[in-house]
């Protein structure tokens, strides 16, 4: 998880120097919640992920112990 939100800082670091947008804190958590599913579930193709996206946001400590 904590790559996903590096990542986003970076990009959102970014968007605030070349872009002059506002940093949004909730916003940045959010996508990086989003990218870390999408990394999870895209990653384990071979393998059926059992969970939505809402159960990831809800408790992904969980879902990822499911992959094991």
């Amino acid at each position: 998880m904590w790559v996903a939100i590096v990542w986003e800082f970076w990009h959102y670091r970014n968007k605030v120097m070349f872009k002059n947008e506002i940093v949004d804190n909730e916003e940045i958590f959010y996508l990086a919640q989003i990218k870390r599913w999408s990394w999870t579930k895209f990653r384990n193709l071979g393998v059926m992920v059992i969970f939505s996206m809402s159960d990831w946001f809800l408790n992904p400590k969980s879902c990822l112990k499911s992959q094991v």
